[in-house]
């Protein structure tokens, strides 16, 4: 069914609409939100690993010093 359009439900107000599109209602934009906090996310946790990795490579210190 080619000609068949997919919908959503807005989580804010519960209006139906396309599913790329910016809820009319509310006018809050599901995905574009979702991918946002994806990013923050996938950054955060970079972040976290290069501050451990920096730890790790301070601490090998020699015992002569």
């Amino acid at each position: 069914m080619p000609g068949e359009v997919k919908k959503m439900t807005c989580r804010i107000c519960g209006t139906e609409h396309k599913v790329d599109e910016v809820c009319p209602e509310c006018e809050w934009d599901e995905v574009k939100e979702t991918r946002r906090a994806k990013g923050e996310a996938e950054r955060r946790k970079l972040q976290e690993e290069a501050q451990k990795g920096e730890k790790k490579r301070r601490g090998g210190g020699s015992i002569w010093e």
